[in-house]
């Protein structure tokens, strides 16, 4: 009988301890990445860098990042690195962050997570810094470091939409999304780029390209077709950087990001 406690009461802890578990890290890390997604560089524009999720005003967001920490630094052996309290600098109001492990503390070779989260209450863009201790095995005094950096150069930037904006409307933009979906190509492009779109009904639509403070820059009617559609699109004339473009009904809509690369 004493067993059959014993065991229960451990696989509760168990059951506790996953249940704590703040985020989960992304197994598809790159070796080479100590944080994942990597910061977004206009210089060498990637889609998936940066933080990839709009938060809404009044709306709970959350947004893990991967820590994967190498085994050196500078030649150097990483004992540990160490996220400090405000480690995070620059978020929105109501926007916090945890770890996991809970203490923060990461370890060369395992994986952990940050773990954005929280109901922003102010609009904007935020260009967020993730401000870490770097412990060398043998020495007492940690090496103050921050991402991004000279090695990982971009930006983490978050936007927060306000309340009415197409992207804040969880339930119609997953109903837009279950009937419409997109992509443009090529991407990243030098200006011009093809919108493939699979549309599940017909009707007209709005695009709209907006830049990264949420500027307009192009908008026009589109009128989509049931099946496969192709949609020009004349980007030549934005300047370099990246792009949400959308097709909306006013309600909602579905968006994707598009790299403008100058050559």
């Amino acid at each position: 009988m004493k067993r059959i406690l014993l065991l229960s009461f451990a696989m509760a802890l168990v059951g506790l301890q996953l249940s704590a578990q703040v985020c989960t890290p992304d197994p598809n890390v790159p070796d080479d990445a100590p944080i994942f997604p990597e910061p977004y560089d206009p210089d060498n524009p990637d889609p998936n860098d940066g933080i990839t999720d709009t938060a809404c005003i009044n709306q709970f967001f959350d947004y893990t990042q991967t820590v994967n920490l190498p085994t050196d630094f500078s030649g150097l052996p990483i004992d540990s690195l160490v996220i400090p309290e405000n480690g995070v600098t620059n978020l929105p109001a109501g926007i916090g962050f945890d770890c996991e492990p809970p203490s923060c503390t990461f370890f060369p070779e395992v994986l952990g997570c940050i773990y954005l989260n929280g109901t922003p209450t102010e609009t904007g863009v935020f260009d967020l810094e993730v401000l870490v201790e770097i412990y060398i095995t043998g020495q007492p005094d940690p090496i103050d470091f921050m991402f991004p950096n000279f090695e990982f150069p971009g930006n983490f930037f978050l936007h927060v939409r306000p309340e009415g904006d197409p992207n804040c409307d969880p339930s119609s933009t997953s109903e837009l999304a279950r009937q419409i979906s997109f992509a443009a190509q090529p991407n990243p492009t030098s200006g011009y780029a093809l919108l493939q779109v699979e549309s599940l009904r017909s009707g007209e639509y709005q695009l709209l390209v907006t830049d990264l403070l949420g500027r307009p820059h192009v908008q026009r009617k589109v009128q989509l077709l049931e099946g496969a559609n192709t949609i020009e699109l004349d980007g030549s004339h934005l300047a370099a950087g990246m792009y949400q473009v959308s097709i909306t009904d006013g309600r909602s809509a579905v968006t994707q990001k598009l790299i403008i690369a100058k050559r």
